[in-house]
């Protein structure tokens, strides 16, 4: 009985439906084989295309991450990235032996740039939001270790006038030990790197510079930072100073430095904005008798000429450095100026100064110059560059709002003559910042210290003798 039932109820549905004798099949399902190769297709093509512009480790992680999201969405993402965002950096140098072999040496010259990520997407909207973008991360990443204590050993250091400076000497073994877990005793023919830190910097973050005393120290460097008058929480001994820095106290710095470690294998420099300023003007006043004492050096985010430098920062930071100079040099320390109406006035001009040219216009005097042309020309590194007789990189964004690509230009062939220099310029990197990769990283702190190290292989080394 029920068997008959569900026969019957067959031809009724057919019955009931005497159109789908005429409808089209379903089309059969995609061949698993076919939807495989689409899945690989993708990636494999931005793989080659990967391989094509020669990507590094931090390109390829960003790639991965890409295809990781969706094969054919990550291949036109991933493809973007390659063309739009990552880049090799222009070089320019007059080619020789020693220069040539130095490049050669410092791959990160070479590779591909893969800015970072998360900072990426800003490149692409007009009005330079990248720059602004890589200085606002700069100064939050910077502050990590912010407050921290113990990373550096201060040695004071009092000159002729009366004014004070110090050498701070990182520190990787005894007190607390926090950074000593990760980098072995150092022989005493280390090599020793100076570092000159940005204008305003202190030690209250490290000189805004953790990641890459860090990295030099793990690299076998003994690392030693120049803290200049009137920083940090240093004291502020006499009412001389230069937003740039004194080369006369440079000097002495060099001089401190070898006479605590005499048997150094090599010493180099290392400037980072205006401490790159300061760097190219000691190493031009030496002339042809650097190479006795500084091994290489290299400048990142250099200015160049003052005062165009200082006129030439985009705005808001012209306006905003130039408050924040007034507060570093002249009225946090107001107890250390004379006393008198007419230091007050000039103190309080200084403070209102709408940029760096009116703070240095309103300062000079305060600083123990006779006028602001006499104040920049006592620190302007481009009057003495051709006499540089050291190897030094240059290290330039294009972007930088404050060190300004305007500043590059007018000094390429600056550059061309002088075989000792080789610039590298990228498109993008912002100021000292040049984050790539996922994490973030540093690249031209990476470029430095290869370039560096590469010396302490290609530079034949010249016998120490004093500095007079």
């Amino acid at each position: 009985m029920f068997g008959s039932l569900r026969r019957a109820a067959r031809p009724a549905a057919t019955a009931a439906s005497p159109d789908l004798e005429d409808a089209k099949p379903p089309p059969p399902p995609r061949p698993r084989r076919r939807r495989l190769r689409a899945r690989l297709l993708a990636p494999a093509a931005l793989a080659a295309l990967a391989v094509v512009v020669g990507a590094d480790g931090p390109t390829s992680s960003i790639l991965l991450l890409f295809a990781a999201l969706s094969p054919r969405l990550g291949a036109i993402l991933g493809s973007l990235y390659l063309i739009l965002i990552v880049e090799t950096p222009v070089l320019l140098y007059t080619p020789t032996d020693t220069t040539s072999r130095l490049v050669a040496a410092t791959p990160s010259l070479h590779a591909p740039l893969s800015h970072t990520l998360w900072l990426s997407a800003f490149a692409l909207v007009p009005g330079g939001l990248h720059a602004h973008a890589q200085v606002f991360a700069q100064n939050q990443l910077k502050k990590r270790h912010k407050g921290e204590t113990g990373w550096f050993l201060r040695q004071i250091l009092t000159h002729a006038d009366g004014g004070t400076t110090a050498l701070e000497w990182l520190r990787f073994a005894g007190g607390d030990g926090s950074l000593a877990a990760d980098a072995p005793p150092l022989p005493d023919r280390a090599p020793l790197l100076l570092v000159l830190h940005a204008i305003l910097a202190g030690d209250y973050d490290q000189y805004g510079l953790s990641a890459f005393v860090r990295a030099a120290r793990l690299r076998g460097w003994r690392v030693v930072l120049h803290a200049r008058r009137g920083h940090g929480d240093l004291p502020f001994t006499t009412p001389r100073w230069n937003t740039v820095g004194n080369t006369s106290d440079a000097r002495d710095a060099l001089r401190a430095v070898r006479a605590r470690h005499p048997a150094a294998a090599a010493l180099c420099i290392a400037g980072f904005s205006a401490g790159s300023g300061l760097m190219m003007r000691f190493l031009g006043e030496l002339g042809d008798a650097g190479p006795q004492f500084v091994r290489a050096a290299v400048a990142v985010s250099p200015g160049y000429a003052l005062p165009d430098a200082w006129a030439r920062v985009r705005w808001p930071y012209n306006g905003l450095l130039a408050k924040k100079c007034a507060w570093h040099f002249l009225e946090r320390h107001r107890e250390a100026y004379a006393a008198g109406a007419a230091v007050d006035a000039e103190i309080a001009a200084a403070a209102a100064a709408p940029d760096l040219l009116g703070f240095h216009a309103a300062a000079h005097r305060l600083a123990g110059f006779a006028s602001a042309a006499e104040m920049h020309a006592a620190s302007d590194p481009v009057a003495v560059a051709p006499a540089v007789r050291v190897p030094t990189l240059l290290l330039n964004a294009l972007d930088d709002p404050f060190c300004v690509s305007q500043n590059v230009d007018d000094h390429r062939g600056l550059v061309l003559a002088n075989p000792s220099l080789v610039l590298a310029t990228t498109r993008r990197g912002g100021h000292l910042a040049f984050y790539e990769g996922l994490m973030a990283k540093p690249w031209a702190e990476r470029v430095a210290l290869e370039w560096l190290g590469a010396a302490l292989e290609v530079v034949p080394g010249a016998a120490s003798v004093p500095l007079s």
